[in-house]
């Protein structure tokens, strides 16, 4: 998801891009004990793939579909016949990348994927399932990535904020497997670090209330505080960035994913151009820590932000048709 509250004295540069790239954070974290992030693996995509993922439709590799059809999984309607027609002109095999796709799934059991910077949140809707973003085929994954809107964007756009463009400084584009775990939204929090100090925590779900968190801020804030002191801190070479962290029902706090201080992120229950996140501003005395604190004060998504409904439906004159989907959405949860 995106923000428009850009701060207006903030300009990003590759090297913030480039360090909040999963490819770039992920090995300081992942081999200390004990584990502070969740388990993935990451393959390099090649330029052939990239392609393929930037082409119009959701047509899946041959070999994908041939399989589904074998196990009697014709779940989009179309006959066998409809389908060779299309592959015969169009499909694309990658063998590696699914073998490599393939064995993550054998490892964990189920994977959530996502690119150096984003998840296909946007496309969960193509998923069954009430696991949102669950994996448990290699059709499950190349679906998601095909069907974001996100991960165009960390293919094309990712560095569109910097002044002076060098795409020789840009990062490679990367496929992350991460372990699949039952996650509980209500325990997701962005932290925002500046001047290498941490000066506010946002609960991350602000679409929803939950009570129980209105007792237990002292305690988290006090936890959130002491991992990043201790685990992060000193590691991480920004002195400006935001951080998400999530606290497990053990009470272990893990790392989800670094973000660069400004817009494309986005603030939750804060503003770029306020206080305490504005550049210009004093810093804190304290971490300011904010919650949802009634169902009065849930923020309700934009169409913009909206994360699940298909691209088509952005276009302003759908504006009705958007409507009647979030509705529809929203009296189904």
């Amino acid at each position: 998801m995106e923000d428009d509250s850009q701060p207006v004295d903030a300009e990003l540069t590759y090297e913030q891009i480039n360090a909040c790239s999963f490819n770039s954070w992920y090995p300081l974290f992942a081999y200390v004990k004990p584990l502070v992030t969740v388990k993935s693996e990451l393959i390099q995509l090649t330029q052939d793939f990239i392609n393929y993922i930037k082409e119009d439709g959701v047509l899946l590799p041959k070999s994908i579909t041939s399989t589904n059809r074998s196990n009697g999984n014709d779940s989009d309607g179309f006959s066998s016949e409809e389908y060779d027609e299309e592959e015969d002109v169009h499909s694309r095999e990658f063998p590696e990348l699914q073998e490599f796709i393939q064995k993550a799934i054998n490892k964990y059991g189920a994977v959530f994927p996502k690119c150096n910077w984003s998840s296909p949140r946007d496309a969960e809707w193509i998923l069954t399932g009430s696991d949102k973003l669950k994996c448990t085929s290699v059709e499950d994954v190349f679906l998601l990535l095909k069907s974001s809107q996100f991960i165009i964007h960390d293919l094309e756009d990712a560095y569109r904020n910097v002044a002076l463009q060098n795409n020789e400084q840009e990062t490679k584009r990367i496929l992350v497997l991460r372990e699949w775990f039952n996650f509980e939204p209500s325990m997701e929090f962005r932290c925002f670090i500046r001047e290498g100090e941490l000066i506010a925590i946002s609960q991350r779900d602000h679409q929803n209330y939950y009570k129980f968190l209105e007792d237990r801020i002292a305690e988290y804030r006090e936890k959130l505080h002491v991992f990043w002191k201790q685990n992060v801190q000193t590691k991480f070479k920004l002195v400006n960035y935001v951080l998400d962290l999530y606290i497990n029902r053990k009470g272990s706090v893990f790392i989800i994913d670094f973000n660069v201080y400004g817009h494309p992120t986005v603030p939750l229950l804060f503003d770029w151009n306020s206080a305490p996140l504005a550049l210009r501003s004093e810093l804190p005395a304290e971490i300011d820590f904010r919650i949802v604190e009634d169902e009065c004060g849930v923020i309700r998504p934009s169409f913009k932000t909206y994360g699940g409904v298909p691209s088509d439906f952005y276009d302003p004159t759908n504006a009705q048709n958007v409507m009647k989907f979030i509705e529809k959405c929203q009296n189904e949860q």
